[in-house]
Formats: C-alpha cells, structure tokens, sequence
C-alpha cells in the first residue's frame, strides 16, 4: 500500500486542520436543521480519520473508481487534501483532491456522522446509483463505492464516494435580497442574485429532474427533498440559463399507497405529484436556515414547464404512456381550484411537517393552484395553435 500523505481542512486551504488543532477533538455540528437527526457524534478528527482509512485501503478501490489512471500514479509523495464542506443535519460531505501525474482527481465523500444519516446512506447510494440511469446527460452523481469505517472508539462511519460538481453551488431565498422571491446563488466571491430568467429556468430544470425520476407507473418519486437542505446546486451558464444537478435522494417510494390499478389512478397519482412537487418548488427558508420563504410566480412557469418536459421524455420512452400529457392537461384545466386546494393541502402537509411551512403554505395554496392551472391551460392552448 502506497503511503498517501494526507491534509485536512474545513472548506478551503486557508483553514487547515490537523491533529495539533483545538477542532480536532471537538464535536461536528449536527446542520442547521436538527429534525431527524440525533447530533454528529463525531468529532472533527474522527470524521477527517474516517475518510482517510477510506480511501488508504491497500487496493485503494474508491481511488480506482473516482480516477481510472490514479491507482498507478500514487506514491509517498501523493499528495490527498479532504475539505469539510458542509454540516447537514443528515450528512457531512466532503471535497477530496488527489494531486497526481498531470491533472489533480475531485470527488466527493458523503458521510454520514449522525444516527438519522447512518440510518439512510447506504439506501441513498443505491437510489443514486438507480435513478442516474434515468438520465441522459450527468443529473445526479455517479457514485463510486460505498464503505463502512470502524474507528478505534468501536463507532461504525458510513460513507461513500461520489461525483463531485464542481463551480455548483447552493441557492436559497433570502430575505434581505430586493426581490426576496428569486434566488440567490451562494458563491465563494459572494452572493448573486440570478435574473429572474435565470430562475424561471431553474424552477423548470428542477422540476424536470423530479418529473423525469417519478415512474408514472406505479407513483414512484423522490421524497423528503427540500430547497432549505440545499438538495438542489445550480451554475449559471449563461443570462437567461442555468445548469443544474441534484446531489441527494434520501427516499423513493409511492404517491398513492396500495398500487396504481386504473387509468383513472395514474392520472390522480400524477396530479398529486404535480402539486405537491410544484407547492414544495416555492418553498424555502431565509438563506436556507431562516424562516420559511415563497418563491415568486417566474417559479410556476417554470415547473410547469419543467413538468411537461420530464412528462415528454416518459411519453416518447413509453408507447402506453403516449397522450397522457393532454389527458393530465385537460383533467387538470377542467378541475375547480377548491377540488385541487382540497388534494394537494393534504398531501403535501404529509411531506412538510414544519407548523410555520405548512401556515405559509395555507396562505398561498388557492392562488398557487389558480395559477398551475391556468399556466397549463395556456400551454395547452399555445400547443393547439402550433
């Protein structure tokens, strides 16, 4: 075995961490959310400990999986940096740059530090691994290999290794931007406001992403995901564009418990998928920690249109499913805003358990379902006259 030599650091090479400093022996944050999550449990040295036994196994397979040439090229004098880059209340992720031969090998590693991220890890590596099958170009990332460290305290460290996007970053709503409905993108040169184009595109990449992963099928979905978690990163590309990835799935299950038998079910599933995935694309807390906030209308015009576009991909890869954007479509213009107030407040008050969330939500439900319906409605309307 090649003996790597390793350095560690919280977020950047400005702050170093090693064995001599006070944060080794100090406890990892549990994230800025709490709920589901018992604390860390580690300490900062037992984390950057972790992730070094890792990746120092004697056939170093996560570095054969992250890099095809870098197993080769390692020597004593390989050098392996690992930056904490997040405290989620579910996952620690890190950075990890291996500088060898001519260009240095990124990717990242999920662990997970706390009981409620020990409980879902490995199933989320799975799901991952699963749904970038789904996808044609790079939408979630490739994961490398899932391990399980047992440090010298006896605690067991799940982690796994992964695709890192690199120039992505975090975006949320804040309340101290002019217009407090577009996002901000957090950046390491400070925080930018994207252009309401921007946005309207990000709304609908999101929304394209979930759609496409949703199995019309049987209900099938991503769950328990949320802007304030940072689940979502995005890179602006150009004015009016953005690239946009989504870095964890922490559940996948049923819209409709008991099975999609009829027609009829597929269409109600499919509903219940589309208001509830459209309420959630609004929701948000202040910078991503702070109260809870509701994106602008640019955002429904861009999950609708997001939403059809992943409802396409399904119809042109599914003869059975060939029509059923219009079925959809016109079930939905057809419907009173009460009778799709009263199916989307319930069930997506199962997926927000927060009291203050679900208030905001009541406050802007029958608007929010008035203009899904007529945004689809004016699609339509557009596609009839092409």
């Amino acid at each position: 075995m090649h003996p790597l030599r390793f350095r560690f650091f919280l977020a950047d090479d400005a702050h170093p961490v090693d064995s001599r400093s006070p944060y080794w022996s100090a406890p990892l944050p549990a994230g800025p959310d709490p709920a589901g999550a018992s604390g860390a449990g580690l300490t900062y040295g037992e984390y950057f400990t972790a992730v070094q036994s890792a990746l120092s196994d004697s056939d170093h397979a996560l570095l054969k999986a992250a890099g095809a040439s870098v197993s080769s090229d390692l020597t004593f004098s390989t050098r392996v940096s690992v930056y904490l880059m997040k405290h989620g209340a579910f996952y620690h992720p890190a950075r990890v740059r291996v500088d060898h031969a001519a260009e240095p090998v990124v990717f990242g590693m999920t662990v997970a530090a706390s009981e409620a991220g020990r409980e879902r890890i490995e199933a989320e590596a799975r799901l991952l691994s699963q749904l970038a099958d789904r996808f044609d170009t790079p939408v979630v990332p490739v994961v490398f290999g899932f391990k399980k460290i047992v440090l010298t305290s006896g605690c067991t460290v799940p982690l796994f290794a992964g695709e890192w996007f690199d120039g992505f970053e975090e975006f949320h709503l804040s309340a101290d931007c002019e217009d407090p409905g577009i996002p901000v993108l957090w950046r390491p040169g400070g925080p930018r406001t994207l252009s309401p184009a921007q946005a309207r595109d990000l709304y609908s990449r999101a929304t394209a992403i979930l759609t496409t992963a949703y199995d019309p099928m049987t209900g099938d979905h991503v769950q328990g995901w949320h802007h304030a978690a940072g689940d979502f990163i995005a890179r602006p590309d150009t004015n009016d564009r953005v690239a946009l990835r989504l870095i964890t799935v922490r559940r996948y299950g049923p819209m409709v418990e008991g099975g999609l038998v009829e027609p009829e079910d597929m269409i109600v599933a499919l509903a219940l998928f589309f208001l509830t995935t459209t309420v959630r694309m609004r929701l948000d807390r202040s910078d991503g920690v702070g109260d809870p906030m509701w994106a602008g209308a640019h955002a429904v015009a861009g999950a609708v249109a997001g939403f059809l576009h992943g409802l396409a991909r399904h119809e042109a890869a599914n003869p059975l499913l060939s029509g059923m954007s219009d079925a959809f479509g016109h079930w939905l213009v057809s419907a009173s805003v009460e009778s799709l107030t009263g199916m989307a407040g319930p069930a997506v008050f199962r997926q927000v358990s927060r009291l203050s969330e679900q208030r905001l939500i009541e406050q802007h439900l029958a608007d929010h379902a008035r203009q899904c319906r007529d945004a689809l409605q004016w699609t339509l309307f557009r596609a009839s006259r092409d």
